[in-house]
């Protein structure tokens, strides 16, 4: 992501919006110290200019970080038209940019993104808005045409240690899936996670028989024993990931288990 944040720069014509998919808090730091730096070398922060001292040390006022408070799990309308909306206007303190960095934006209620639009549709020339993501699926499709999207590669697959496979391999159904990730409680989550990756891997032999892509190569046998249709891996990964991602966006992962049994029940 860097390299791309670097070019972006060196380019001097500075998009209003980038949604940093992937991106961490020190992606967006670095992204604006770039931007502030009062001599950046071929698109790079210098480092020690007043600008990139500021920023380093948290005490730059031309950049607002923006996240949801402790006690909430996303951000509201208020939260945009405080923090965004309602200072927008005011013009930077001592450069060239006011940089907005929000944190966890895949969180913003619809409300909130609707808040977000009306700036983002008329930006001011020195605003810049960073939006840190996991999910940029969770953005308006208005929100998603009016920012440049950077994506970092998602983290690799963690191999299954070989207790969790035992308990996977019992398994027959996205309903004995999610009720057995119930019973692991405080797991959960970890448990859907690994149960996600292995059937992906099972899915992924099934479709190509290429050993060189399977995470769990140390457990390739016991792959290879199961015979799964390929309706049912496909199903229960949907389900798994859309509990996943519903965990991550509430986290309530009790609610959302029910939800997941609820639907597979459903069917």
């Amino acid at each position: 992501m860097r390299r791309y944040i670097t070019r972006i720069v060196r380019n001097s014509k500075i998009p209003h919006a980038f949604i940093l998919s992937l991106g961490t808090r020190d992606d967006a730091l670095y992204f604006a110290r770039a931007l502030l730096c009062s001599s950046p070398a071929g698109g790079e922060p210098c480092g020690v200019c007043r600008a990139c001292r500021q920023t380093a040390g948290g005490a730059n006022p031309d950049l607002i970080f923006i996240a949801p408070e402790k006690n909430k799990k996303s951000l509201g309308v208020d939260d945009a038209r405080q923090k965004i909306n309602n200072i927008v206007s005011i013009k930077p303190y001592f450069y060239k940019y006011k940089i907005f960095v929000i944190e966890n934006a895949d969180t913003l209620t619809v409300q909130a993104q609707n808040a977000l639009l009306r700036v983002l549709e008329e930006p001011p020339s020195y605003g810049v808005f960073l939006l840190l993501a996991e999910n940029y699926s969770a953005f308006l499709p208005t929100i998603l045409s009016r920012c440049v999207l950077l994506k970092n590669p998602p983290p690799p697959l963690a191999p299954c240690d070989l207790a969790t496979v035992e308990l996977i391999l019992g398994l027959r159904s996205a309903r004995q899936v999610f009720e057995l990730a119930k019973d692991r409680a405080d797991s959960a989550k970890n448990f859907l996670a690994a149960a996600a990756v292995w059937f992906r891997d099972a899915l992924v032999y099934a479709v190509s028989r290429d050993e060189r892509l399977i995470v769990n190569r140390d457990k390739i046998l016991l792959l290879k024993s199961m015979n799964y249709s390929r309706e049912y891996l496909i199903g229960v990964l949907e389900e798994i990931t859309m509990a996943l991602f519903s965990i991550e966006r509430n986290a309530n992962a009790e609610l959302a288990l029910d939800v997941a049994l609820l639907r597979v029940i459903g069917r």
